[in-house]
């Protein structure tokens, strides 16, 4: 059996594999907050308004529950109601929550100006961006200097992982028990977007393998060209640097010679000022009692 036959048998099974809800870990959450979260979840970056039905489509939550929490969150003013709308937007509160993990982060803080390099070295736009449930978010986005722009790529940008190159990028790199446990997710919450992925996850994989790395040229997106590359950090979780540009200066060749590998160099790099930075952290900390 060849190796891309092996991938695709393996995609075969997690279709039909049942993983259990692990009730002894679930027993210890509390579920009112946990539901409360999966509501403002669901507010993307681009969101400025969205109704009570969107968001029971996102989180997957009944209407009825979804306009519970929301009835709280707005009387608690983390949430927005407009009457002539019928619809909810995030509101100020939120923000603190979001500028207060950011702060802690010493990821963004160590890779940013190096994000800005390759951005003007290469003329693209180069995303760092960690797995939030079956999404991809973006925590830093820096554009060149040369003349190729793109919207919608900006900081807090929720990318799906089954419909995009970077959500592969991520898949491919995972164990194959949590690979299949996050595929059949996908497939029980996303069937749409199920039946056009085993493709071009079979290709990611084997890409991820034979090179280090993983491209899309025009496969999602006709005028664009994506290259990524995925950075497990200890202490910090897994994270997807990508590098994005005009198709008309992305070919295969660049993208084999020049902008993989150097963008694996620089995921490489990446790792090893994060892990460093995470042990001396540790070894930082007083003991407790002490």
């Amino acid at each position: 059996m060849t190796r891309a036959e092996s991938t695709s048998a393996e995609l075969q099974r997690s279709q039909t594999l049942e993983f259990p809800e692990l009730p002894a870990a679930r027993s210890g959450l509390v579920m009112p907050l946990l539901r409360a979260l999966e509501v403002l979840s669901a507010f993307s970056a681009h969101d400025q308004w969205l109704g009570n039905k969107d968001i029971a489509d996102r989180t997957g939550l009944p209407a009825s529950t979804v306009n519970r929490f929301l009835r709280s969150l707005v009387a608690l003013g983390y949430v927005g109601y407009c009457k002539e709308r019928r619809q909810y937007r995030l509101a100020a509160p939120v923000l603190s929550l979001g500028y207060s993990a950011t702060f802690h982060s010493d990821v963004q803080r160590l890779v940013r100006q190096d994000l800005i390099r390759f951005a003007c070295a290469h003329n693209v736009t180069v995303l760092l961006a960690m797995r939030d449930r079956l999404d991809l978010v973006a925590l830093e986005s820096c554009t060149g200097t040369g003349s190729f722009r793109r919207s919608g790529l900006n900081v807090g940008t929720r990318i799906a992982i089954s419909s995009s190159q970077m959500g592969h990028t991520l898949l491919a790199s995972l164990p194959a028990l949590e690979r299949a446990y996050l595929l059949e997710n996908i497939a029980r919450r996303m069937p749409a977007q199920w039946e056009g992925l085993e493709p071009h996850l079979t290709e990611s994989i084997n890409q991820f393998r034979t090179m280090g790395f993983c491209y899309s040229l025009s496969k999602l997106d006709r005028d664009l060209g994506v290259v990524s590359v995925p950075m497990n950090v200890a202490g910090k979780g897994l994270f997807v640097l990508a590098c994005i540009g005009s198709l008309a200066h992305m070919s295969k060749a660049r993208v084999s010679r020049e902008l993989g590998p150097q963008l694996a160099a620089l995921a490489s790099q990446f790792k090893h000022s994060l892990d460093a930075s995470a042990a001396s952290h540790y070894r930082e900390e007083p003991e407790h009692g002490n």
